[in-house]
């Protein structure tokens, strides 16, 4: 596994994003820490297998219902990508600007994942989850993860000249 990146949350915890190159079908990916381990696994398929991620960002919040993150994008045809931890657990989160889909909602723990759910242009590029409780302490990892470079040529010249489905 290869460390995308990690951010502590104001006060004691951490939040960490890791990625595996191309696991075999089936794989299981498991954890081993401290008393208070927590987390979520979730793959993508389809994506680059060397040099990722595209791009990255950590951010914090304090006592606020929003955590927002933004990183540059750099290649095309990438997909954005936000993991948070908060203070409280138990949280519901709705995401907005360039996030659009959540994936995982924030558990007792206060874990919460959510993506793009499509491309996103390149250039900065903000990620917000929104909560309800406005004592909440955020930290986040927001990272953009590209195509294989033929695939992504391949679909963009079948988009604009309109051949394939």
């Amino acid at each position: 596994m290869t460390k995308i990146g990690a951010v502590q949350t104001p006060g004691d915890r951490w939040i960490s994003a890791w990625w595996v190159a191309n696991p075999a079908s089936g794989t299981t990916i498991s954890f081993t820490g401290g008393t208070f381990w927590r987390s979520f696994s979730f793959y993508y398929t389809g994506a680059k297998q060397t040099s990722q991620p595209d791009s990255f960002n950590t951010g914090t919040s304090t006592n606020s219902t929003v955590i927002s993150v933004a990183t540059t994008v750099v290649a095309s045809d990438c997909w954005l990508i936000m993991c948070q931890k908060d203070s409280v657990g138990g949280e519901t989160y709705t995401p907005s600007d360039s996030l659009a889909s959540m994936r995982a909602n924030a558990d007792a723990g206060g874990l919460a994942i959510a993506d793009s759910n499509t491309t996103v242009a390149t250039g900065s590029r903000t990620g917000t989850l929104t909560g309800s409780n406005a004592t909440a302490e955020h930290g986040g990892i927001v990272f953009s993860i590209a195509p294989p470079a033929v695939v992504a040529a391949a679909y963009r010249r079948r988009m604009l000249t309109g051949i394939g489905s």
